[in-house]
């Protein structure tokens, strides 16, 4: 299961998380109406995991008929937009693509960050769904996270972002915002 925490950031710089209800899972988070879900996806991870497993099959395997008629491959840099289905609360997805799994590394996550952020914007999205990918790299995910709000930060009208991630990830995300320690065996 995935956990969901919604980020928010105000004129001022900082970046709160919404406290009045923590540790929501995927199905809360999807419940709740969003402009855009941006779903990142490995070239070299089939079938899909996360949040894409789940919206692959919510939408009868649409996500895999892309791949399977080569709209999308996953590969780096690969994006592709669609409307979403309507039950979910989502108005559109990008699928993003990350390249292979063993290549996520600090640059990778930052790249990630700048295609949500150029995603973000130019779909004006207010609501923004960002599914986290699962992999042990706690550098990346702290360079990824570091970036998000340096991209966010004291901007005026900045988007409202639920995070989706499993629970590792999760707590990590939770305990740099809030500076509650890390889990132990995490750097």
């Amino acid at each position: 299961m995935l956990r969901a925490v919604r980020l928010g950031w105000d004129a001022f710089g900082g970046w709160p998380l919404d406290e009045d209800r923590p540790g929501r899972d995927e199905d809360e988070a999807l419940a709740e109406r969003a402009d855009l879900a941006l779903i990142p996806v490995f070239e070299d991870e089939r079938p899909f995991t996360g949040l894409a497993a789940f919206l692959d099959w919510r939408g009868s395997g649409r996500l895999t008929a892309w791949v399977d008629a080569g709209l999308f491959s996953g590969a780096r840099g690969d994006r592709l937009l669609s409307p979403a289905a309507g039950e979910l609360g989502l108005e559109r997805l990008v699928l993003l693509g990350l390249g292979p799994r063993a290549e996520f590394d600090v640059e990778a996550a930052r790249a990630l960050v700048a295609e949500l952020v150029a995603q973000t914007g130019a779909l004006c999205a207010r609501d923004v769904v960002l599914s986290w990918p699962g992999v042990d790299t706690p550098e990346a995910h702290d360079a990824a996270l570091e970036a998000l709000c340096e991209a966010f930060a004291g901007v005026e009208d900045a988007p409202r972002i639920w995070l989706l991630a499993d629970e590792p990830v999760y707590t990590r995300v939770r305990g740099r915002l809030l500076g509650t320690p890390r889990p132990a065996g995490s750097a």
